[in-house]
């Protein structure tokens, strides 16, 4: 850091730590030459998020479990509160992304700025798991509602009915799919736009392998999907707790 730079900080409050002049704090110049040069990266993610969305339509024979009229239904039920649920990870990257910014300006070290990052990751794919949940739940709750299941009711009420309607397979292969529509956006949103597009695009490839090989459509999302799932979570955990991700 320059003696100037170190004045300016003195001057502002803010500790005058030795960094090279890169250091931390958001560059002035925004995303800068590497979020333009990588505009078809752009462009691969866009198409990587709709596969993902229309991978389940496509494949409806199949569906998130067994074919039939009543499955056809889930399966639209769940990809429409997943699409709804992009704008969710939009948000939540864009918080990620501010509040990493915000840590950049008061953080001494490269060192306390990583911990304050640590916990930030998580809460952010919470956050938008939350939403897309909520989203799943209602989207079943109207299902139900409008065409219930033939046959006698259930005890429990219409919260016990609507958690049925999608069986637990299918749940945990909605959370997939948030996953892989949350960590590309994390990823884009921090100026890794190669990366977020090869993730999106390489999770509808991973699930549509072992559909091919006639695996049910929850197992593929769960065996293909958590795979890619998994592998962009561990390379972006550390990625985004470093400070030249945010600069």
């Amino acid at each position: 850091m320059s003696a100037s730079g170190r004045a300016d900080r003195a001057a502002a409050g803010a500790p005058a730590v030795d960094l090279p002049d890169a250091g931390l704090g958001p560059s002035a110049g925004g995303p800068g030459p590497r979020a333009r040069r990588l505009r078809p990266a752009g462009l691969g993610h866009g198409c990587g998020v709709a596969a993902l969305l229309l991978l389940p339509l496509a494949g409806v024979g199949a569906g998130f479990g067994a074919s039939g009229t009543g499955d056809t239904r889930v399966t639209a039920a769940l990809v429409l509160a997943a699409a709804l649920s992009a704008g969710s990870a939009e948000w939540a990257a864009r918080w990620f992304r501010h509040i990493a910014r915000g840590h950049l300006c008061v953080a001494g070290t490269l060192a306390e700025f990583r911990a304050r990052m640590r916990p930030v990751l998580p809460v952010a794919v919470a956050l938008h798991l939350a939403v897309l949940a909520v989203l799943t739940f209602a989207a079943l709750a109207v299902l139900t509602a409008v065409a219930p299941r033939p046959g006698p009711g259930h005890g429990g009420g219409l919260p016990h009915l609507v958690a049925e309607r999608a069986d637990p397979a299918q749940w945990a292969a909605q959370g997939v799919l948030g996953l892989l529509l949350v960590l590309p956006a994390l990823l884009a949103r921090s100026g890794r736009t190669a990366a977020a597009a090869l993730g999106a695009l390489a999770g509808p490839t991973a699930v549509a392998a072992p559909l091919l090989l006639g695996r049910s459509a929850p197992t593929a999302w769960l065996l293909g999907g958590g795979a890619v799932a998994l592998a962009l979570l561990a390379y972006a955990w550390p990625v985004l707790d470093r400070a030249d991700t945010h600069r």
